[in-house]
């Protein structure tokens, strides 16, 4: 019975921890956001500037945009 418990306590522990990094928005947001009719358009000029040691994370995101978009 007690081995029960502590697994049903631990799966319980598991989901509110689960729960919890769900609440947490890493991508920030705008502070504020106006549509004035204008474009932005991306190309395979497009630059993405990036900080230094996240050149993957850029890359993998030109190239999700180049094959999403098929620019």
């Amino acid at each position: 019975m007690k081995g029960v418990n502590k697994l049903a306590m631990l799966c319980v522990l598991l989901l509110c921890c689960l729960s919890m990094k769900a609440q947490f928005n890493i991508i920030p947001q705008p502070g504020s956001l106006k549509e004035n009719g204008d474009k932005f358009t991306i190309t395979k000029e497009t630059k993405i500037y990036y900080e230094k040691g996240l050149k993957q994370q850029a890359e993998l995101l030109f190239f999700g945009f180049i094959t999403s978009y098929r620019i």
